[in-house]
This record gives C-alpha cells, sequence and structure tokens, in this order.
C-alpha cells in the first residue's frame, strides 16, 4: 500500500521546521519509494528541497523545487512559502517580490482556499517584505522591535518562527576581527 500523501507532506513539513534534518533524511531514504508512483519524483524533490533548506543548503533547495510539477492543489501554497524563504535566504530579491506578487494573485483567484490560511501565506509575504527593507537598509515604516512584536501577535502566520529567527539574525551584529566586545 502506498504512503498517503498528505501524511508524507506533513512529516516533512514539521520534521522540516523542527530541524530535524537527520531524521527527515532518514525518513526520506526508507519511505520515499512507498509514495504512489503518480506523485512520487515531485513528491521526492519537494521533500529534499525542505531537507535542503533546513540544512542550510539554499542552492541546492532552489534546485530541487524547480524540479517539482506538482499538479495537487495542496502542494502549490506550499511549495510558494518554501520559494519564498529559499528566495529570502539567497538574496534574490527580484524573483521574492516578483513571487509575493504572484502568490497574492493566487490567493485571491482561489476560491477553494479557506480564508485564514490566505490571511496565513498574506501575513508571511508582508512580513518578508519587511525582513527584506530591513536587511536592505530599504526605508520602512515599522523598525525591527516593532516588527517582532507585530510577528509575535499575528493571529494568523505562517511560518512564524522562521521569521522570529531571521529577524534576529538581523539584529546580530558581527564582531570585526580583533574587536573585543564589552
Amino acid at each position: 500500500e502506498d504512503f498517503h500523501i498528505v501524511l508524507f507532506r506533513n512529516i516533512v513539513l514539521v520534521s522540516g521546521a523542527l530541524n530535524e534534518t537527520e531524521w527527515l533524511q532518514n525518513f526520506l531514504d526508507k519511505y520515499s519509494s512507498q509514495i504512489h508512483k503518480d506523485h512520487r519524483n515531485d513528491m521526492s524533490h519537494y521533500s529534499y528541497a525542505t531537507l535542503n533548506f533546513a540544512r542550510g543548503n539554499y542552492d541546492e533547495a532552489l534546485e530541487q523545487i524547480q524540479k517539482v510539477r506538482f499538479e495537487l492543489f495542496l502542494y502549490k501554497p506550499d511549495m510558494r512559502v518554501l520559494q519564498l524563504k529559499i528566495f529570502y535566504k539567497l538574496g534574490y530579491y527580484e524573483q521574492l517580490y516578483s513571487l509575493t506578487d504572484s502568490t497574492m494573485h493566487f490567493l485571491r483567484s482561489n476560491k477553494d482556499i479557506r480564508e485564514e490560511f490566505k490571511d496565513s501565506v498574506k501575513n508571511l509575504t508582508k512580513y518578508i517584505k519587511e525582513l527584506v527593507r530591513i536587511k536592505t537598509g530599504i526605508p520602512s515604516k515599522i523598525d525591527a522591535d516593532l516588527l517582532k512584536k507585530t510577528i509575535e501577535e499575528e493571529k494568523f502566520l505562517g511560518q512564524r518562527q522562521w521569521l522570529l529567527n531571521e529577524l534576529e539574525l538581523l539584529g546580530e551584529k558581527p564582531q570585526v576581527r580583533g574587536e573585543t566586545s564589552g
């Protein structure tokens, strides 16, 4: 019997979010071949994109996600979210902005997605754009402290912890060699 694709997806998403990369690698090695043959290649590419992203191999994650040709509706938002994060980490801001625009159009034009999920993805794209502004020094209406508070209090928000982690990374000032702190 085939591994249920929704269960497989959920396991990949959760283990990737928890940064359980070794566990995820073992899971993929053991169970990828048990996905229905119609979805096996796409799910494998998506899963390895998630794994590589969690490991910090962003170029490989991008290469894997670009091989995915899912026709399954459920996975299109997942792929967009992962691509947004990859583009952000690689500093591909033009592609990120283009994808945020197409994602917003996708969400507006699709009546089959729950409003809460739409709001979650819309908020994610809004906050990723704010991270880009902070990272690149583009003036913004919101500073890092207010952005953190807003992210923490947002009712519908996918990838909340990832956003907070990225915001924290932006606040860390690399120490210049030879300098001492204190």
